[in-house]
Order: structure tokens, then sequence, then C-alpha cells
């Protein structure tokens, strides 16, 4: 791996080796001038085959070509903070696939490198705080270590503040941010965690239009925020109207609808719990 604040490591040109290359049926050849973008572009078109076809050999191939250019690319060059944030996140995704921790240790250097990197400003800064931030959440979901957590939830709140309002990315990222806090108040028990979880989350749904694929999960995240840990009844009423706007919005046949269903019927279930109305109990099966 390259460190952020070294030269590029010597290797060979590829555009002696690479002329001719075949993606999707099509022959396509280089010259050496274009081959730094040849290979991110040739890499990120075996990452989204990943992504459709979940074929780790695509995943394999990607992270080579991602390495391979970022070795190719000075640290003074402006784009190499986004090519850092591709490897990184191609890391990241064989790390979820295999679990080998060095995966997850190299997807997180090249997410340090690329905010290192990225000035003050740049439209991607955000993006890149938000990558390194669900690397370091990753890792302590892995081991534990409250540091991990605490640099997450830096970057994510940093990635939020820097996201305009109306950025079709802004809600996701203020569910992370959400999802971070909530996770240090399970871990920490301060309900001032809990309260920035719920106001975080209850943003991201706000900004989320209905038809959004991530709406309903959103919601579930909404509606499994207070209730059963504070126990205020307004919460519980609350969380059964998310849970059942999630529901409303999954089309049948979706592989998330019984998850979403489950949570419906364990917060009528809760409900009855509480105060015994037989319909909550009924409506719950």
């Amino acid at each position: 791996m390259v460190s952020c604040n070294q030269s590029p490591a010597v290797v060979p040109r590829v555009g002696e080796g690479i002329s001719r290359v075949e993606v999707s049926g099509q022959v396509m050849s280089y010259g050496w001038e274009d081959d730094i973008q040849f290979l991110c572009d040739l890499g990120m078109h075996h990452f989204e085959s990943f992504k459709r076809n979940g074929d780790i050999g695509n995943l394999q191939l990607a992270i080579e070509k991602f390495e391979h250019a970022v070795q190719l690319i000075p640290d003074s060059d402006p784009n190499k903070a986004g090519k850092l944030s591709n490897l990184g996140t191609a890391f990241w995704a064989r790390f979820e696939q295999l679990g080998d921790m060095p995966d997850l240790e190299h997807a997180i250097s090249n997410h340090k490198c690329a905010v290192q990197l990225i000035p003050d400003g740049h439209l991607n800064r955000p993006l890149c705080l938000n990558n390194l931030g669900n690397s370091f959440m990753t890792r302590f979901e892995r081991l534990g270590d409250v540091t991990d957590m605490e640099n997450a939830i830096s970057n994510h709140e940093r990635a939020v503040q820097l996201t305009p309002d109306g950025h079709p990315d802004k809600p996701g990222r203020l569910n992370n941010l959400g999802n971070s806090f909530m996770t240090r108040f399970e871990r920490l028990g301060d309900v001032t965690d809990m309260e920035n979880a719920v106001s975080n989350r209850e943003r991201a749904v706000q900004l989320t239009p209905d038809g959004h694929p991530e709406k309903p999960s959103r919601l579930c995240n909404l509606g499994n925020s207070r209730f059963e840990r504070l126990g205020d009844m307004t919460d519980m009423e609350n969380a059964i109207s998310h849970h059942e706007r999630a529901v409303q919005l999954t089309p049948d046949g979706h592989p998330d609808k019984p998850s979403h269903l489950s949570d419906l019927g364990s917060s009528f279930s809760t409900r009855f719990k509480r105060l015994g109305d037989v319909t909550d109990m009924e409506n719950a099966f």
C-alpha cells in the first residue's frame, strides 16, 4: 500500500502491458497518456459488475486496477483523493464479503489519505469524510475500540456539516450520523447521544422522498430509536406510525418486507404489553 505522503511506487508502464482490453464485448485501445484514467474506468467497471452480480472475482480485479492507478498518481494531482477513496471503498467491500482485517485496515488507510489530500471546500470532501467515518464504525463493530467510534462520529458530523441542504446525499449522511450516535448511546448510555440519534434520523427521513429506495429502512431506523429506551408513550405511537409507513412504502415481494412487517408487529406487541389493548395483540400477529 502506498502511503499518502510518499512518492508513487515505481511500477511498469501500463501502456506497455495493457494497450488493448476487452470490456463488455468491445475491444478498446489506450495510449500511455490515458493509462491512469483507463485503469480507473476499468476498475469502476469491475466494481459495478461486482455490485450487480456479487462475483468476488470482479471485486478483486477492481482493487487491482484502483491500486495500480493510485500508484501512478503523484500526491500533487488534485484527482488523487477521489482515486484513494474508490480504493478504500473497494477494500471495505471485500472486508464485508470475506471478513479479512487487513482489508479493513487498507480501507481506513486509503480513506484517511483521501481526507488528508482533498482540500477544504472541495465538492467531494464530505464524501471522503463519510467514507472514512463508515470504515471507522465498521472497525469499532469488529474490535470494540471506543476511539474508532469517536472517530466515526467526528467524521460523520463533519460530512453532514459540509453537505449543503438539498444535496441528494444529505439524508444518507444524516442517517449514518444518527446510527453512529445510537451506537455510542448503546455503548456508553448517555441519553444525549440517543437524542442526537433521533434528531438526525428524523431529518434524514424528512429529506428522503417517498419514492426513494432507502425511505422504508430509514423510517424503521427512526421507529426503533427511542421508546424501548425511555418508555414514553408518545415515542411508542411515533414508532408504530413510522413502521406502518415503512410497510406501506415497501412493495410486496421486496426482500425487506418481512423485516419491516416484523418490526411493526414488535411495536404493536410492545404497546399491548404496556396498555393491554387486545387490538394491538391481534395486529402484532
